[in-house]
């Protein structure tokens, strides 16, 4: 559990990075991999 919490939080840090980064530029892309990531980390949470 430890584990995938700090994987979420190296996550989230980077995707606040690609947000800040790529608003203005890519905003459609960076929320579509922001999605990814969630489901991703919501399915390792699960199992």
């Amino acid at each position: 559990m430890l584990s995938g919490f700090t994987q979420y939080l190296r996550f989230y840090l980077r995707v606040q990075t690609d947000i800040k980064m790529n608003l203005t530029k890519h905003s459609s892309q960076v929320f579509a991999r922001f999605s990814l990531y969630y489901a991703c980390l919501r399915s390792s949470l699960v199992f």
